[in-house]
């Protein structure tokens, strides 16, 4: 049985970090990250938050202290790509992988992928099926919509926010189907026609690519011959 290497530790930030980043997985909500962040660390063998540090910080008690810094960590893991909030249902999304989230806006295009592809059924060149998709609101809740009969959860490895998030869809639909990348087997199983073989680092060098394409004003064909 492997010892827990913070046995007899107070409790603290660099901790509480390491405990959200490696064990916790899945949405909860502040209370509940915060008791889990507590309770896994006690449970073994870890001491609590040390009584002169909640002295000499500005909170009034234990428990505001321990929430203050679960959302102190969870703000500082959205940094890194590890959590994402959800402020609308005021839960938070724990990745297994750290999220790569670029641009700004309210919608976005996602990538997420099924992890025993990109284990067992990759290209010889080393890509795998992802699906690439858009929504005007929620990655989480559209990527859990349409991943509702998975047996295990999605990897969800990229987010590119933008305001006109359907057009960035299409632009990398089309250079990536120029390329021989669309699955159209899968679509014609019913997966839908979001399926690519690719990794989420092509599309980001895809998605750089066409912002500076959309900067200099070239076409979408133009687009194309530039990126061979």
């Amino acid at each position: 049985m492997t010892t827990y290497k913070h046995k007899s530790q107070h409790l603290n930030l660099q901790i509480a970090e390491e405990i959200v980043k490696i064990t916790l997985k899945g949405t909860g909500s502040i209370a509940c990250i915060t008791k889990c962040v507590l309770e896994h660390h006690t449970q073994h063998g870890g001491l609590p938050l040390a009584s002169d540090e909640i002295l000499h910080s500005p909170y009034d008690s234990v428990d505001a202290y321990m929430r203050g810094l679960t959302e102190y960590v969870l703000y500082e893991l959205n940094e890194k790509g590890y959590v994402e909030h959800n402020s609308d249902e005021g839960t938070w999304q724990i990745y297994e992988y750290p999220l790569r989230v670029f641009g700004e806006g309210e919608g976005a295009v996602y990538v997420f992928y099924d992890d025993r592809d990109a284990i067992l059924h990759k290209t010889s060149d080393g890509r795998w099926a992802c699906n690439i998709g858009y929504t005007e609101h929620d990655v989480s809740q559209r990527v859990c919509e349409q991943t509702k009969q998975w047996t295990q959860h999605p990897t969800i490895a990229l987010i590119l926010k933008t305001d006109t998030p359907k057009d960035l869809e299409e632009a990398l639909h089309y250079l990536l189907k120029r390329c021989g990348c669309w699955r159209k087997d899968l679509k014609d199983k019913g997966a839908g026609r979001e399926w690519f073989d690719t990794t989420p680092d092509k599309v980001l060098m895809l998605y750089k690519h066409i912002q500076l394409c959309y900067e200099r004003r070239l076409s979408i064909y133009e687009l194309y011959r530039s990126s061979k």
